[in-house]
């Protein structure tokens, strides 16, 4: 790696505990001699991934390309070695821009597509696509949705009822927010809900059992800015904000955190309103809002140049990881190989915001990082493209490929040491799961791997799981006034 390593020294209980920048375990370019993006990637529950974007090639991993671009799903183990790869699409160009597993082990993604040869004829211009597959990539159902002035479909989740979620937006500059049923079809149930003058990039369904929505809002005179909405489970507007200052400012992830409320990442341009800080151009902005959207923190990070983040997600320990790109090497940036040359940028945060540790990743070409996501073993995997072959990166198969990087867990954690407190038993588990110690416990809850709290109780006798599909979990109790984080695995 060509980053530096940071390190923060905490003492506690005469014991020296380093947190440093993690190192890359594996790293997999694939594609083939022409373009391949990749835009989203997760662990799945086997322990492997899967990685989704678009291609324009027709060999090398590539099996089959059916028009000029065709949306790209990659299933990969946990050594990123593929198992089955899959394009969809017809003559035209299509694309998917994120992917989700499902609770019976299959995917759920959306995307956009001009083929009038793939899932029926279109609206006109570019459709939103939904597609369901099972757990081999075999289309099980796809929709197109439109109005013939172009579409995308952004993100996708699975609700907890067993339908979908979509945003994107729609009718040329428009947010767009559909519930599906589990045919794929428009839930008779949902008011479908359009904003002019905006763009979505980002949902999530909230523990109440709504909606949270992160994107823009072009507002005229007063620039572009971050918005978040909120919805009830009948798309009814709870609350609607916007964030910024006279610069541009977008909001590209949100997730729902364990205190109710939300994290969002984006870029920003501005340096006055609710901005406090730029250091030139472009850079990640991270905001805080609690459960009623409400900003409780904000921060920027980056250098001089241009630095723009892409997704979110908050850790096992509470802190959130970001990635996006970067071509600065200053400030906060450190290790990339030389100016206007741009690498993933990926930074670790604690739960107020402060930098913990941050790593360029890629070579000497550019390197766009779009997807992270942590994994079961406490380190972290990444997606987006790179056109470069040297230091961080081998194996390009030409022009842009998916570039996929596993890293190692940082050197140690705080909750390394707290969680060796926490007993759970029995561990697998497919009925009832037991807590050892269960004085002065506040809370439990259970999420799955991309961070949805599926348990939320506060008795601790003992937790049902059997409402839970087979898979790996992550149990956080809250003990006094520590959090402590134990992986159970439910078969």
């Amino acid at each position: 790696m060509k980053t530096k390593f940071i390190t923060i020294s905490l003492l506690i209980i005469s014991i020296q505990i380093s947190i440093g920048q993690p190192n890359i375990e594996w790293q997999k370019s694939l594609g083939g001699t022409y373009s391949d993006v990749a835009r989203s990637i997760m662990q799945t529950s086997d322990g492997g991934y899967i990685v989704a974007g678009y291609t324009t090639s027709n060999d090398g991993d590539v099996s089959v390309n059916n028009g000029s671009r065709d949306a790209w799903v990659v299933k990969l183990n946990n050594s990123g070695a593929i198992e089955w790869e899959k394009s969809y699409g017809g003559t035209g160009s299509d694309e998917a821009y994120e992917i989700q597993q499902t609770i019976d082990g299959g995917y759920i993604l959306t995307g956009m597509s001009d083929s009038n040869d793939f899932l029926g004829t279109g609206f006109g211009n570019d459709d939103i696509i939904v597609i369901k597959t099972n757990n081999n990539g075999i289309v099980e159902w796809g929709n197109k949705f439109g109005t013939g002035a172009g579409e995308r479909g952004h993100s996708v989740r699975q609700t907890s009822d067993g339908k979908y979620i979509v945003t994107g937006f729609i009718g040329g500059g428009g947010i767009w927010v559909a519930k599906l049923d589990n045919t794929g079809s428009l839930d008779g149930n949902w008011t479908n809900t359009t904003f002019s003058g905006s763009q979505a990039y980002s949902v999530d369904e909230t523990l109440d059992g709504g909606f949270v929505v992160a994107g823009y809002s072009n507002n005229g005179a007063n620039g572009i800015d971050v918005r978040v909405f909120k919805l009830n489970a009948i798309s009814n507007v709870l609350w609607d904000y916007n964030y910024g200052g006279t610069g541009a400012d977008y909001g590209y992830s949100i997730q729902e955190t364990t205190d109710g409320g939300f994290i969002v990442a984006g870029m920003t341009q501005s340096s006055n309103g609710d901005v406090t800080n730029n250091y030139g151009n472009q850079d990640f902005w991270v905001l805080k809002l609690n459960a009623s959207g409400i900003m409780q923190w904000q921060k920027t990070y980056g250098g001089t140049q241009n630095d723009f983040a892409t997704e979110i997600k908050q850790t096992s320990d509470g802190g959130y990881i970001v990635i996006g790109q970067t071509n600065s090497d200053d400030n906060d940036v450190s290790g990339n190989p030389g100016s206007y040359i741009f690498d993933y940028w990926v930074i670790k945060l604690n739960e107020t915001g402060q930098l913990i540790w941050q790593s360029c990743l890629g070579g000497s070409s550019n390197d766009y990082g779009s997807s992270i996501q942590q994994t079961v073993d406490g380190g972290y995997i990444a997606a987006g493209r790179s056109i470069s072959n040297n230091y961080d990166v081998s194996g390009n198969n030409g022009n842009y490929d998916f570039w996929v990087a596993k890293l190692e867990a940082e050197t140690l954690s705080l909750n390394d040491v707290f969680n060796q407190e926490l007993n759970v038993y029995p561990n697998p588990v497919s009925e009832t799961l037991y807590i050892s110690n269960t004085s002065n416990i506040k809370s439990v809850k259970i999420y799955d791997t991309t961070g949805k709290c599926v348990i939320n109780q506060k008795t601790v006798d003992y937790i049902d799981v059997r409402s839970l599909q087979p898979g790996i979990y992550f149990l956080k109790v809250l003990q006094g006034n520590l959090e402590l984080t134990k992986k159970v695995i439910i078969d």
